[in-house]
């Protein structure tokens, strides 16, 4: 009898070797595109932003010998490693990167290790479009091998340590390897490499101490980075474990989760792809603040009310939201403060704000209407929407839905919505971004960072990515310093 998952390395290798874009159905290709537009354009907004502008001053630092990456919206060229850690953080900087299933984010540190190391290849479309399709299902199946959370005998979430999001250092390993063309056994190593930096979890220290540092929940700019050095390392000949998931010691074991589920790692490997599953987000917050968002901006708008008419907000939702990780008191001191805070976010809609970057500028921050308004809402856990939470994390490990309830008190009366769904998710067509709101994003994201005509030209470029021949000559001058 064979230890638990054996093999599995090796398959996972063998996927990301063998697959080619042919390989891909085109509707995954047409939802890569999209995350690689969305990603792009949150990154070039997390530019202009002080915790954005260190980063970048370290990834030059980094040395730019050879000059091989574009730090977006920057004239800066750094090798494809500096490059891959500035823009993979620039990405999640202002929290409003694609999200998966509620709980994580791995396309900022697939995408920017794959196109940099396709920009220093000058590599097509068609390679980028590839390499992201299938690093990022390396990450998702890797993620999702590993459960994050168990209903407790009181009925409570408890979130284990394997809900960090380390595991996607194997995502940026894949990327970067895929843009290389490693082979097989190339890829063995490079995942091995990744397994052995791969950093723990630092979501229960995040989530416990209620701080907004600017290291966020997950190191993701360093994951980035770490991905192009495990995939050169590997094509150089440097070995690693190859059996990194495998075994009684294998990595679910390493990242503190009590199991691996085998099925979900390496089944349906070139038939299930992830990437599809992925949520796009509408708002510069933490995904679990837009359920509530959604429904209160639609009463809002239906009942045409007015910040001042509004005595109270009530909301009832899943005990995560409810916590001061997302609920606290105390107005947002910073930008990434505002992301993780609820009731300063719904404060910022009444007011009028479209939750873009700009929300999160310090004179928003220190509006003292808003800061008043927070004192208006409530936001109470619901029993019943435990009880639904429970079973999907009994069912599939994760919660792709956050049933959510907002009452609005104002003018004497009281107005009520209900979601289970946010906008952006891609379950439905009533909740799934178009490409036409899609882009009106990525127009307000690099709004006033590039020259409205390079705006413009990088959608169309990135629409149309499986049509470019350099990604080096023809998109990266569109998306750099105007």
């Amino acid at each position: 009898m064979g230890s638990p998952g054996e093999g599995s390395t090796a398959k996972l290798a063998e996927f990301m070797a063998a697959t080619r874009y042919e390989d891909l159905p085109p509707a995954v290709i047409a939802d890569t595109k999209r995350i690689i537009a969305d990603t792009l354009a949150c990154a070039i907004a997390g530019s202009s932003f002080d915790a954005g502008k260190i980063v970048v001053g370290a990834a030059k630092a980094l040395g730019s010998a050879p000059s091989e990456s574009t730090i977006v919206s920057t004239n800066t060229k750094v090798s494809a490693a500096a490059g891959a850690f500035a823009n993979s953080y620039l990405a999640n900087l202002l929290d409003a990167d694609e999200t998966f299933f509620n709980s994580t984010h791995h396309a900022c540190c697939t995408i920017f290790p794959a196109l940099a190391v396709c920009e220093s290849r000058e590599s097509s479309g068609r390679d980028l479009i590839t390499a992201v399709a299938t690093a990022y299902d390396i990450g998702a199946r890797v993620g999702l091998s590993l459960p994050i959370a168990r209903v407790n005998e009181k009925g409570d979430v408890e979130r284990f340590r394997s809900a960090g999001l380390g595991w996607a250092t194997f995502a940026a390993a894949a990327a970067a390897g895929k843009a290389l063309r490693l082979e097989r056994e190339q890829f063995a190593h490079a995942f091995g490499i990744a397994g052995w930096v791969a950093p723990i979890s630092s979501h229960p220290k995040w989530d416990q101490s209620h701080t907004s540092h600017m290291m966020k929940n997950s190191p993701h700019g360093f994951m980035g980075l770490h991905g192009v050095i495990a995939a050169r390392m590997a094509q150089s000949g440097f070995t690693a474990d190859t059996t990194i998931f495998e075994g009684e010691v294998g990595y679910w074991k390493l990242a503190g989760s009590p199991e691996c589920r085998w099925d979900v790692l390496v089944g349906e490997l070139g038939k299930k792809w992830w990437i599809s599953e992925a949520s796009i987000k509408p708002y510069a917050s933490n995904r679990l603040t837009h359920h509530a968002i959604d429904v209160f901006r639609r009463i809002l708008r239906e009942q045409n009310l007015q910040a001042d008419e509004i005595e109270r907000v009530h909301i009832k939702t899943f005990s995560r939201v409810a916590s001061p990780f997302l609920s606290r008191p105390a107005a947002p001191e910073t930008a990434i403060a505002a992301q993780f805070n609820l009731p300063f976010a719904l404060a910022a809609c009444a007011f009028g704000f479209d939750l873009t970057p700009q929300w999160q500028r310090s004179e928003v921050l220190t509006d003292t209407r808003l800061r008043a308004f927070t004192r208006k809402i409530e936001v109470e856990t619901d029993a019943g929407v435990q009880k639904l939470m429970a079973e999907d994390l009994r069912q599939i490990m994760r919660y792709p839905r956050i049933p959510t309830e907002v009452t609005v008190m104002a003018r004497g009366m009281s107005y009520s919505g209900r979601t289970e769904y946010a906008w952006g998710d891609p379950w439905s067509e009533q909740t799934r971004m178009t490409n036409t709101q899609l882009k009106q994003k990525f127009l307000a994201f690099t709004d006033e960072i590039l020259k409205p005509e390079n705006s413009d030209a990088a959608l169309e470029a990135l629409f149309n990515l499986e049509h470019i021949q350099n990604v080096a000559a023809e998109l990266m001058p569109l998306v750099s310093s105007s």
